[in-house]
């Protein structure tokens, strides 16, 4: 992997590229990722008064995580609870909002400090 593709902004490009079609599916999880991604940016995202800082980050993503993870439980729940739910859901698509949630706690490690 080349420093260019550790950088924040590449990383989080690199999540998105992987999970599109799950974050833009959902208005909730778009919003808050492309406000994460204006944050990291350094550019000042539409979120209050304010410099942009760690915190403010961290509480954009902290967000985006319990988002997902609520998905995550939503879309576990009605493959449980409905036959026909599950009849046609997508398969392995509970685990890869779990898949997601896990990338973005390990993002969250790394390079929000």
């Amino acid at each position: 992997m080349s420093a260019d593709n550790k950088t924040p902004h590449n990383r989080l490009t690199g999540i998105y590229a992987e999970f599109q079609d799950i974050i833009d599916g959902d208005s909730l999880l778009k919003a808050d990722f492309d406000t994460l991604k204006t944050c990291l940016s350094g550019a000042k995202p539409d979120i209050g008064p304010g410099p942009v800082t760690a915190e403010i980050c961290q509480r954009i993503i902290g967000h985006l995580v319990s988002e997902v993870e609520e998905c995550a439980d939503d879309e576990q729940r009605n493959q449980d609870e409905s036959p026909m739910w599950a009849a046609n859901a997508e398969p392995g698509q509970a685990q890869r909002y779990f898949d997601l949630k896990d990338a973005l706690d390990r993002f969250r490690l790394i390079y929000i400090k």
